[in-house]
């Protein structure tokens, strides 16, 4: 595999990427863990989404940092299987004691 391989490339740009999460995870769970509190719209948004799914498929957030947003969804739904996703391997730990109710990896 040479030095200019995307596949190669990839790999230490997602651990670098990682790194970089972990990091700031602490700060970035603390900052953001409440902020649907303060948006009244983006909860409206989320709402207005849900309301099109079916009530009793799995919840998956991609992306769900601190699990503000899992939260959220698991209020506010009735399915009994959230999945929520992370690249950032210490801000789905803390995602995950803070949410039980999702499987976060």
């Amino acid at each position: 595999m040479s030095s200019s391989d995307p596949n190669r490339s990839g790999t230490r740009d997602v651990t670098a990427l990682r790194r970089g999460y972990d990091a700031v995870s602490g700060e970035y769970a603390a900052r953001f863990a409440d902020e649907l509190a303060h948006k009244p719209f983006d909860r409206i948004l989320l709402e207005h989404w849900l309301r099109q799914l079916p009530t009793d498929g799995p919840v998956i957030d991609i992306g769900c940092g601190p699990g503000q947003i899992t939260r959220f969804l698991w209020q506010s739904t009735r399915s009994s299987t959230y999945l929520a996703s992370w690249c950032g391997m210490l801000c789905a730990s803390s995602a995950a004691s803070s949410h039980p109710v999702a499987d976060f990896c």
